[in-house]
Order: C-alpha cells, then structure tokens, then sequence
C-alpha cells in the first residue's frame, strides 16, 4: 500500500488526479524508492499517465541514484514509460520532524520532486499566459531537459526508463517558456504566398519550428535567441484548410483560403465603437460561412487586437484602444478581409 491506496485499489486517486489535470493543475510525484531494478515504479500515483514522475539522481552528477525506481509500469498493465524527467536526489537539506527548526539531509526521489514543482512554479512565474496548460508546461520541460541515454529497463536513447527525458534544466525551461512568436495566426490567399512569423526569445535559448502538414514549407526552421521564421504555402485548389507550426511547445495557426469553396462574403457587426479620451476594450462579431477564412489587421498603433487575429467562420474579434492626450479626436479602423470596422476617439 502506498498513500492509503491498497494495491489495485488506487482509481479513486487516480480520478483525483485526473481532475487536478483537467483543472489545470500538474500533478507532481516521485517514481518511488525501489530501485534499482526495472519495473519498480509500482505505487500509485507515480505510474499514472497524468502525473510527472520524477526520478533521483546522485546530486552532482548526471547519475541515476540506485534507489530511484525504474519503469516500464507493470502496476497497471500499461508497460508505460516512467520516470518523466530526473532531479538531484541525494543529501539534500531538508525540514525533519524531529522539533522546532531542525534541518538535516535526506535522500530519496521525494527529494527531487521538489525541484521539478519548483520549476513548474518558475516556469509559470516567467510566462504567466501558460498557467492552467498542463500537457504544454510538462512539454516545456520535457523538452529543456538535458537529455541522458540509456540502454536498461527496455528502453533506450531518451527518453527511457531510467531517467525519463533526462535532468531538469530549470534556466533552459525558463528560456523555452520565454520563447514565443507573433502573430498567432496567419492567413493566406489560394493561390500560395509567403509569410513571416517573428520569434521573441531570450538571448541564450535556442528554437526550432515545426509542421507535419505537408502544404506549409517552413524556412529558417530554428534559431537562436530573437529570429524569424519565414513559412509559404502552396497553391490550394480545393476547400480553405487550417494547418499548425509548432514553437517552444506553443502552436501558431495558419489558414489558407480554397479556391474550390467558391465566394465568401463577411459581416461585420456592429460597424463602428467610438471610445472617450482614456480608452478601453471594445468587440465586434465577424460573420462567414464556416468555410471562408478571414484576417484582422489594425492600420493604427493605438488599436491592439488582443484576440487571434485570424479566423474561419463566425467570430469575434475584441481589440484595446489606447488612452489620448487632450487635442482633436482621431479615427483608425481594424480590416477583416475586405470588410471595414472603424473606431472613434475623442
């Protein structure tokens, strides 16, 4: 037992955790301390598909500590891999029960599992919007993680059953949630054209650019620090199409206009906002078919479109107007493919 979980007892933690997961929550836990043969990541809720499982390492090395349990999972029946990601593990300070502010050194993966909550928290810390992201945060340092090989536990490379991707690299997980493009999305006519997509990034990390549609051919694939990616697609003779590009486990948006969908007409409603002097937030409703594809484009500074500023099909499309200096009253307008929506300042 383990946790107050008798063995094949445990589906009511796991439903736990699996809502800690749907509500946005990464679940935390260590893969156990019975190592060090395979298949002894056996406790609930280390073998669990919905928690980070962490392994131990000899604090200092790149080492697997002997007591940190392996996989794969045979607790379950799922032969899955486990553990997700490895931490220093051994002689680590630590709060003991033994009275008020004694401290002393432990070893153990629940020593490590600390360092890879904490990384959770920093990572959020530093790049607030991926709060509630769960599978995207694990990806994150997943893929940050200075990947160890190894060849036991059926498995091999990385990541494995021993180490998981490899030892949590907390600066580099920090640098990967930092790294983000502009804009989210892209839309392009029919006929085939080229675009760009901006790379904000710290100046050590280092990225690389993604697609498995085989209609968008993505140019300067990777980078390091500040960089763009310069993306074209192909001639679409049929129906509009939606495809993804992948950046630092974030996901940017491209559409395509299909010249076989035959004419699109938009609405906007309503037409026009008109704000005072200090500004605000405003919306409008995008109206298509559910096959045409439409773009958002500001022809003014102090007007931000904070939504994604493409779409297909009925939409909405909300925007920030910037506060103005006392003096005359100014015009700008936001274009959705053709179709104009204007805001006034007083």
């Amino acid at each position: 037992a383990s946790e107050g979980c008798n063995s094949g007892n445990w589906s009511v933690l796991q439903q736990a955790i699996q809502a800690n997961r749907a509500a946005g929550i990464v679940t935390v836990v260590a893969a156990g301390n019975s190592g060090s043969s395979c298949s002894t990541v056996v406790d609930a809720p280390a073998f669990f598909l919905e928690s980070l499982t962490v392994g131990a390492l000899s604090t200092g090395t790149d080492s697997i500590a002997s007591f940190s349990s392996r996989g794969p999972v045979l607790a379950d029946g799922s032969n899955r891999r486990k553990p997700d990601i490895a931490a220093p593990g051994t002689g680590t300070r630590s709060a003991l029960n033994t009275g008020v502010s004694n401290y002393g050194t432990k070893s153990g993966t629940s020593m490590a599992t600390p360092h890879v909550a904490g990384a959770v928290a920093l990572v959020i810390s530093v790049q607030p919007k991926l709060r509630g992201q769960v599978a995207t945060i694990e990806g994150i340092l997943e893929d940050s993680a200075f990947h160890l090989s190894d060849s036991s536990c059926n498995s091999s490379g990385s990541p494995n059953n021993v180490y998981g991707y490899g030892r949590l690299d907390v600066k580099a997980a920090a640098d990967m949630a930092l790294t983000v493009a502009s804009p989210q999305s892209l839309t392009f006519s029919a006929v085939g054209e080229e675009g760009t997509l901006n790379v904000s990034a710290p100046a050590t990390a280092s990225w690389t650019a993604t697609t498995s549609d085989s209609w968008i051919a993505i140019f300067n694939a990777s980078g390091i620090g500040n960089g763009t990616v310069n993306i074209a697609v192909r001639y679409n003779a049929g129906a509009a199409r939606t495809g993804t590009i992948t950046i630092a486990r974030r996901n940017y948006t491209i559409r395509q206009e299909g010249l076989g969908q035959g004419g699109c007409s938009y609405a906007l409603s309503p037409g026009s906002q008109s704000f005072s002097a200090p500004g605000g937030n405003g919306s409008f409703s995008v109206t298509a078919s559910p096959e045409c594809v439409w773009n958002a484009q500001s022809n003014v500074n102090w007007i931000t479109i904070t939504s994604d500023n493409s779409g297909s099909g009925n939409g909405t499309v909300t925007y920030t107007v910037a506060s103005k200096a006392a003096g005359p009253a100014r015009k700008g307008t936001i274009n959705v493919s053709g179709q104009v929506f204007t805001v006034k300042q007083k």
